[in-house]
C-alpha cells in the first residue's frame, strides 16, 4: 500500500502522467479513468512507452515546470514561515503534489488542443477536402465495424490488375489519417479505396 503511494514520487511520475494521457488518446475521460484506477504508477510503461511527439513532449515539459513549482512552494514555506503551523503546510503539500499534477496537467492539454490543435486539424482537413473533390478518380468508401481493412486490400488487389489504384496504408481511418494519405496523391490515380472515417468526412 504505502510502498504504490510511494510511486507517486518517483522521477518517471510525470512522465508516466503523460504517457497515459497518450496512450488514451488524449481523451480525458479515458485517462481519468486509467488514472483513478491505477495504484502503482512504476508500472505503466511497462509493455509500451512514450512516444515521444511535439505534443507530449511539450506536455512533459510543463508537467516537470508545475512539478518543480509545486515543490518549490513547499520549500518556501518552510523557509518564510515561522510558525509551527509551516509543517502542516509542507506536508500538505507535498502530499496534494502528484494529484494536483495529475488533474493540472489537464488544463495545458485543453489550451493546446483549443488553440493549436483543432485549428491546424481544420486547415488540414479543409485543404485535403478540396483535393478530394477535384480529384477525377472514382472513390470507394468502405463502411462497417469489421473487415474494413481486408476488403480494402481486396479491393485494391483486383482493382491494380486493370487500374491505376492508391489506397491509405496500415489502418487509416480518421480524418488526420486520410488527410496525409489525400495529400501524397498524385493526381493519376483511377480509383481510390478507402475507408469510411470514424468521425466528420465527405470523401
Amino acid at each position: 500500500m504505502i510502498k504504490n503511494f510511494l510511486t507517486r514520487y518517483y522521477l518517471r511520475y510525470p512522465r508516466t502522467l503523460v504517457y497515459m494521457l497518450q496512450a488514451s488518446e488524449y481523451n480525458i475521460g479515458d485517462y481519468l479513468r486509467w488514472y483513478e484506477k491505477t495504484k502503482n504508477f512504476s508500472n505503466v510503461e511497462r509493455r509500451k512507452h512514450l512516444v515521444k511527439t511535439p505534443k507530449s513532449v511539450l506536455l512533459l515539459i510543463i508537467a516537470w515546470i508545475c512539478l518543480a513549482a509545486l515543490y518549490g512552494l513547499a520549500i518556501s514555506i518552510l523557509w518564510l514561515f515561522a510558525t509551527p503551523f509551516k509543517y502542516i503546510l509542507f506536508i500538505f503539500d507535498i502530499l496534494v503534489t502528484p494529484i494536483l499534477l495529475a488533474y493540472g496537467i489537464l488544463i495545458p492539454l485543453f489550451l493546446i488542443k483549443v488553440f493549436i490543435q483543432i485549428p491546424i486539424e481544420y486547415i488540414i482537413i479543409k485543404r485535403a477536402k478540396k483535393k478530394l473533390k477535384l480529384h477525377k478518380a472514382v472513390k470507394i468508401a468502405i463502411a462497417g465495424s469489421f473487415g474494413k481493412t481486408t476488403m480494402r486490400e481486396i479491393l485494391r488487389t483486383v482493382l491494380s490488375e486493370g487500374k491505376l489504384v492508391s489506397a491509405p496504408p496500415h489502418s487509416y481511418n480518421t480524418p488526420l489519417g486520410i488527410s496525409k494519405f489525400v495529400k501524397s496523391l498524385k493526381r493519376s490515380e483511377e480509383r481510390r479505396v478507402g475507408k469510411e472515417c470514424r468521425s466528420r468526412w465527405s470523401p
